[in-house]
This record gives C-alpha cells, sequence and structure tokens, in this order.
C-alpha cells in the first residue's frame, strides 16, 4: 500500500519494478506476464468484424508450429478449499501459490510465517530451507518449501559490538535468592489466612533442574508492520521476527539444547485490526501444530505493537492446549520489547509551553506530526496503540485479561519486559507497564553507551589497543562516567524495589520516567541545529578517516585491514566502513542485536521457580501525569513520593550486594558466540544494611551529577532536596525517624 496515495488504488496499480524481488519471484513473473499477454491479444483479433472464418485455419496452422503458452484459460485453477499436500501439486499450481505469497507479501496486507528447522549454524543470512505460509493465500493452507528466506536483508559482513548495560541485573541471580525454609512456612501461614503470598520469583536450588540442555525448543516471534517514518521516531529501526528468532536460538544454542524449531511471523498491524491478525496467525500455525506435542519449553517474543498480539497467541495455544498437545506444566517465555502495554503519550520538555495544557489541540497537532506519510488506514490502527494507557479502554481490558489468565492458568510462565532507559518517545515506565503487577513478571532497562557519552573505540581505554585485530570475539568493562552514575543508579534501585514486588515504587518510577526523555537520544528526532551540528562532526570525521583508511588493502577473505594490529584500529576501520559503504560491512550494535538481552530472558523463564500458589494479575494504584516536566504538580508529587520511598527503601532486607554499574564491551564476528563470562557470586545479606549503602551512594553520586539534556538537568533541579543534607548520615537519620 502506497504511504502517499489511497489505498483503493493500490489494486489496480503494477507491481513496481524497483526494489527488492526474491529469488523466486522474476522467473515466475515472466513466464505468467507473456501467457497472459498472448492469451489477451488473440482475444481482442478475435473480436474484430469479419476476422473469425480467415484466422481459424491461420490460427490452427499455426498452433501446429509454435510452443504452447500458458493461457489463462489453461492454468490449473488451485482451489484452497480443496488443496492436496504440496507433493501432490503440479509443477504450475505450485508456481502460482509462490506467486500468489509473494504478491501477498509485497503488499504488506497479510500475516506470514516462515518456519524453519534450526540446525547446528546458527545465521542470519537467509541460505536456509524453510516453509513459508501466508495468509489469504493457498499457501496458508499449503506452506510451501523454499530454499531461502523470501526476503533479503543484504550481503554485508555481520559485526557485533556491545557497548551497553541493563539495570537493575543481567542475570537473574543477581537479584533473586533460593527460597529458605523460613520464607516457605511464612508463606503457607500467609496462605491459611489468604493473605498474598509471593511477591517475587526465586531461583531453583539445582542448576540441573533450569537447564535446557537435550531439550527440544520452540521459538515464536512475532513483529508488526508499521510506516517507515514512524517507525523511525518510535522504534528507531525494528527488525524482522526471523531476527528475533536467531538470536533467541543462538542463546539456546550455547546451552546445547536437542533441537530448535522456529516460526516467525510478519504481521500487518498497521493494516488490520489486532483481532484479524489474530485470526490469521492462529491459521497458519495449524499448519505446524504438531511441533508442539514434542517440544520440552516455548519461547515467544515481540516488539512493540506485536506484544498484545503475542499474549493472544498463547492464552489461545494454553487454552487449546489438548488441541497441540502442549504439557501443562511446560516452561513457557514471554519477552516483550519496546512494548507499547503501557501506552505513550507526547511529552513536552520546553519551557515556552504552559506545562498544565493538556488540551485536545495540542495532542492532535504531535500526533499528526507522528503520523506524517502515513495512510489513513495506518494511522486508524496506529492510534489505537495510544488507548492501551488507559486501562478502562477495550484495547488495554483485553490485553489484562489474557495476560491474567496466562500468568494465573500456567504458573510456569515468565514475561519479561525490556526497554531502551533514554528514548525520545516512550518512557521506561511506558514499555515496561509498570502497573502490571504479578510474581512472574520482570522488568529490566537496557541503556547503550552513547547516551551516557561512551564510544565503544574510546570507552575501553587501552584494554583495545593490546588486542590484536585478527582476534574473534572480546570482552571488557567500561565504566559509567562519574557524572551520569546518580540517574544509572536510581533507576536501577526504582528498578529492583519493582522487581521485588514494592508496589509503592510504581508511582515514582512513572513520574522520574519523563525526566529521561530527549529528542537527542535518536537521530531522527533531533533538532535541525543538533542535527546540523552531528552531521558537521561526522563530516569533519570522515575527512579524517579517509585520510587514514580509504585505499587500504584487506588481508584475503577478511574484513581486517592489513595495517590494522589492534581491535581498537580494527573498530575505527569497521565504523568508518560501515558508514561509507553499508553493503560492505554492517555493525550490529542495536537493542534488538545484544546477545545479552536473550540470555537474561532464557534465565528469567528457566532458572526461576514457579510460585507456590496461583495469583491473579492486579494493577497498582494509577497516578495521574501531567504530559509537561515542568508540571508543579507532578514536581511536588515526586518529591513527597520518593521521600517515601526512601523511607521504605532503608527498611529492606536482604537486597543484593551488587558491584556498582557499568558497560559491558562485547566484539564478535560471528553471531553464535559463547555466554559472556559469569560475574562473582551476589550475597543477600540478612539485614538492611546493603538498602542504607546504597541510598548513600546515590547521596554521594548525586554531588557529581551533570546531565546533558534539559529534562535530565530539570529533574537535578527538582531532586535539589538532597543537598539540603550535609552527608549521608544526615538523610539516612533524617529518614528514619
Amino acid at each position: 500500500m502506497s504511504e502517499n496515495g489511497d489505498p483503493s488504488q493500490k489494486a489496480t496499480e503494477p507491481e513496481p519494478e524497483v526494489g527488492w524481488r526474491p529469488w523466486w519471484f522474476t522467473a515466475i513473473h515472466q513466464k505468467i506476464s507473456a501467457g497472459v499477454g498472448d492469451a489477451e491479444r488473440q482475444q481482442t483479433e478475435n473480436n474484430c468484424p469479419g476476422a473469425a472464418d480467415s484466422q481459424a485455419s491461420w490460427c490452427t496452422g499455426l498452433a501446429s508450429k509454435l510452443p504452447s503458452f500458458p493461457f489463462r484459460n489453461q492454468v490449473e485453477i488451485v482451489d484452497p478449499e480443496n488443496l492436496e499436500e504440496y507433493s501432490k501439486l503440479s509443477n504450475k499450481q505450485i508456481q502460482l501459490l509462490e506467486l500468489e505469497a509473494q504478491q501477498a507479501i509485497l503488499k504488506k496486507t497479510s500475516t506470514w510465517c516462515w518456519f524453519e528447522a534450526v540446525d547446528e549454524m546458527i545465521s542470519t543470512e537467509p541460505e536456509a530451507w524453510g516453509e513459508l505460509s501466508v495468509a489469504t493465500t493457498g499457501s496458508a493452507v499449503c506452506p510451501l518449501p523454499l530454499k531461502k528466506y523470501p526476503i533479503s536483508e543484504g550481503s554485508a559482513t555481520q559485526v557485533y559490538v556491545r557497548n551497553s548495560l541493563m539495570v537493575p541485573n543481567e542475570r537473574p541471580d543477581q537479584i533473586f535468592r533460593e527460597r529458605p525454609s523460613k520464607t516457605k512456612l511464612m508463606q503457607a501461614i500467609k496462605q491459611y489466612y489468604q493473605f498474598p503470598t509471593d511477591r517475587h520469583l526465586y531461583m531453583r536450588r539445582t542448576t540441573s533442574a533450569g537447564s535446557l540442555e537435550g531439550k527440544r525448543i520452540l521459538v515464536l516471534s512475532f513483529v508488526g508492520g508499521m510506516p517507515d517514518r514512524y517507525e523511525k521516531l518510535v522504534l528507531r529501526k525494528s527488525c524482522s521476527a526471523r531476527h528475533l528468532s536467531m538470536h533467541i536460538s543462538s542463546s539456546l544454542k550455547n546451552r546445547h539444547v536437542a533441537s530448535i524449531k522456529a516460526l516467525s511471523f510478519e504481521c500487518p498491524l498497521d493494516q488490520k485490526s489486532l483481532d484479524d491478525c489474530f485470526q490469521e496467525a492462529t491459521q497458519l500455525i495449524q499448519n505446524w501444530k504438531y511441533l508442539f506435542r514434542d517440544c520440552d519449553a516455548i519461547f515467544l517474543s515481540g516488539i512493540y505493537h506485536s506484544v498484545p498480539l503475542v499474549l493472544l497467541v498463547l492464552q489461545h495455544l494454553l487454552k487449546e492446549h489438548t488441541l497441540y498437545g502442549i504439557l501443562p506444566d511446560v516452561p513457557v517465555g514471554l519477552l516483550a520489547i519496546e512494548s507499547c502495554l503501557g501506552g505513550y503519550d507526547f511529552w513536552d520538555h520546553s519551557s515556552d509551553v504552559n506545562p498544565e495544557d493538556t488540551s485536545s489541540s495540542s495532542y492532535a497537532s504531535k500526533e499528526k506530526a507522528l503520523f506524517q506519510n502515513s495512510t489513513k488506514v495506518q494511522q486508524e490502527f496506529l492510534s489505537k496503540f495510544a488507548n492501551y494507557k488507559n486501562h478502562d479502554s477495550d484495547e488495554s481490558l483485553k490485553v489484562q485479561q489474557a495476560l491474567d489468565w496466562i500468568l494465573h492458568y500456567h504458573r510456569s510462565t515468565r514475561l519479561t519486559l525490556i526497554g531502551r532507559l533514554y528514548d525520545n518517545f516512550m518512557t521506561i515506565s511506558q514499555k515496561l507497564a509498570v502497573e502490571y503487577q504479578h510474581p512472574n513478571i520482570v522488568r529490566h532497562a537496557w541503556c547503550d553507551g552513547a547516551p551516557l557519552g561512551v564510544m565503544p573505540e574510546t570507552g575501553a581505554g587501552d584494554s583495545l589497543s593490546r588486542v590484536s585485530a585478527r582476534t574473534p570475539h572480546f570482552d571488557c568493562p567500561i565504566n559509567v562516567p562519574e557524572e551520569r552514575l546518580f540517574e544509572i543508579s536510581l533507576m536501577s534501585d526504582i528498578l529492583l524495589a519493582i522487581n521485588l514486588g514494592k508496589e509503592a515504587f510504581v508511582p515514582v518510577m512513572r513520574l522520574i520516567s519523563p525526566f529521561y526523555i530527549s529528542r537527542s537520544f535518536n537521530e531522527h528526532s533531533m533538532t535541525p541545529v543538533l542535527r546540523k551540528q552531528k552531521l558537521a562532526e561526522t563530516r569533519t570525521w570522515f575527512q579524517d578517516m579517509d585520510t587514514k583508511w580509504k585505499d587500504v588493502q584487506l588481508l584475503p577473505d577478511s574484513i581486517v585491514p592489513e595495517k590494522a594490529e589492534s581491535l581498537q584500529q580494527l573498530l575505527e576501520f569497521i565504523c568508518y566502513s560501515s558508514n561509507k559503504n553499508p553493503e560492505m560491512v554492517k555493525v550490529r550494535n542495536d537493542l534488538f542485536d545484544d546477545a545479552a538481552v536473550y540470555d537474561l530472558f532464557l534465565d528469567n523463564t528457566v532458572k526461576t521457580v514457579t510460585p507456590l500458589e496461583p495469583n491473579h494479575m492486579h494493577l497498582s494504584s494509577a497516578t495521574t501525569i501531567c504530559p509537561s516536566i515542568y508540571s508543579k504538580r507532578n514536581q511536588y508529587d515526586l518529591v513527597w513520593r520518593l521521600h517515601s520511598c526512601f523511607e521504605s527503601f532503608i527498611q529492606l532486607k536482604t537486597l543484593p550486594v551488587q558491584p556498582t554499574p557499568h558497560l559491558t564491551f562485547h566484539f564478535s564476528r560471528e553471531l553464535n558466540t559463547p555466554l559472556f563470562p559469569a560475574p562473582k557470586p551476589v550475597t543477600f545479606p540478612q539485614d538492611s544494611l546493603e538498602a542504607r549503602r546504597r541510598l548513600s551512594d546515590l547521596w554521594t553520586l548525586s554531588k557529581n551529577w551533570n546531565p546533558p539534556t534539559n529534562g535530565l538537568k530539570h529533574l537535578k533541579r527538582v531532586l535539589g532536596f538532597l543537598s539540603l543534607y550535609s552527608s549521608p548520615a544526615d538523610l539516612i537519620a533524617d529518614l528514619g525517624h
């Protein structure tokens, strides 16, 4: 569908010849077009008055000398209602089914699924046999075996560079402990008197119980369509469903599983309703229903607006578990990246605007800018995602009911929510849906080094200069700049408390998150002045790199230049090459490429123990927030609630003793790399000393806090009450009273 035209006109327009075309399209298109064209010309000539008799004998003689053409009336009809097995189809029927599926994929108006049996070698390249099934086509009931993934993402060499951190943890045993016997006794008493029992997850006692070794795994990934400009403003850049499946499979392979089957769904959530996409997805799943009978664990993933669809699909699968043959206690993991479960607002960080202005005209103008270059149909469906912030809306109620049913009736399900801490559009509290409370929901904030001013080629210091450029993979820690540690540590402590079931921190999380919003965190939303400045800096950098790397010779069958001796020089060259010639080298360093994200997701699912009793999901008390950080009401509410949370925080016992948050640098030339080295074990002291130490560190870090964005600068002014205390001891003493 054209983004600038009427969607009703698309059906009459021919498919353009430009853009990508899969390997299996061109030959079929030419053959069918040739046959149809000749048939139409013959029909035109036969309609001429007085020509029927003279043409009859002429055509008869000509037909005996020319090869037969696939005229439309000679093509074998493919009836979706009577399709037999693929092996019984003729070549012409297969060609028509492939052409029909290809045209549906090009139009982006139908859900389609790619099935793949993942072998030993995990790769994002499309050269792998699989099966394709497209809704509203014949392949919806008769999957088509293909030797390649239908969409090519380029042939550039992939290089994986991680320069990020996750708070409050990167492994579940860094915040959760094993359930002690005393806790079991207390929970039994609470259960007897019908009090709430488990508030958070606990670790399994034995590592073998949470092992996936020798298991048969099923992976389902869902990604929704969206206009190009909308995608850039909301997600910077999304990825394909197969991309998610391959990264999850890569992490699974490191755990020595027996087999991995992957189903990757591309859904037109910008063209069709959630219910329509759900119906299409569940219809396609029927083609591989047998996979569920043999699996020992199921992992599902989604991005942004596909997360609600994932929840509905999983609820359907678990409700119909006898039909699919799913075991009652099979471990199920849900990974929601940058989810829309919390809806979105348009945050205004301009001090020139009335902070109490919540008029509909202001909202409409910002929404119009977001939907620029989108069709009316796309605007209709994309605008509904904002309704998830209203817990009484139809959209939110549907998701709440599905998630509550899943977590209550299938207790071995874990939901892992991960989102960017620094963003230009949605706050971290919205992406993590902090109002949804249940022990089986775990939340993490992902932070790239770029918003902190830390680049991989310079942040690691001398570590990279001492490593050979020919090393296959390398990792090392990178310190967070001291002037930015406060904002990271503060968010880490708040998220830790929420993951431990402390609901009092939810309103604080919602109030503080908008200050982490800035247009400068997304290159597609920067102000014209800042964009011009960045372009000037990039131009100067390119001139320096041209002098150094322009005519360099590469080693045979390698991306390593001959004169690159250290990993630092190699990274510099790769960064230069990926910007100058993206078809040669592509650096994978985004949230969707971070192996630690998928490792954490798997650990959350299989290494934590199921709660003792079923729990219903509930919503924490809602807090009304003005979409301006300059709202006096919001600022007063934040200070009052944060001070109250500090009072309860210093009383928390058995908090994990964690090191200071730091970035992790990781370099690899392959997707399937070993797991990162395990960090040191975390201890859980039975007193509140760790809580007091954390609060003392926050006071100390606030003295050197120097953030760069308007939002964080204003947050520093709002939290100025910390400077009223001459020492952390005074702060703790005041909170103790």
